[in-house]
């Protein structure tokens, strides 16, 4: 949650506060329209809320793992093996 966070606040020049209920809201949101194993899903990518602490940082890291083997499984699909 903290690299989303920190990307928010560089594109936008928001507050780090203000980024943080930017990203604590959108969660939220999604997470009402998501099914639960998205949903789920999207709170362990985003570190459960944990706002501000090493869980956050650990999530974000993990979450940028994750993000690349989606990337990875996406382009098998495709075909394209060097995504």
């Amino acid at each position: 949650m903290e690299e989303l966070i920190k990307l928010l606040q560089e594109k936008t020049g928001l507050s780090q506060d203000v980024a943080e209920k930017v990203v604590d809201t959108i969660a939220g949101y999604l997470k009402t329209k998501l099914p639960e194993p998205f949903a789920a899903g999207l709170e362990s990518l985003l570190g459960a809320g944990s706002t501000g602490t090493a869980a956050a940082g650990s999530a974000a890291t993990d979450a940028g793992g994750m993000i690349d083997k989606a990337k990875a499984m996406v382009a098998g699909m495709m075909g394209n093996k060097n995504a």
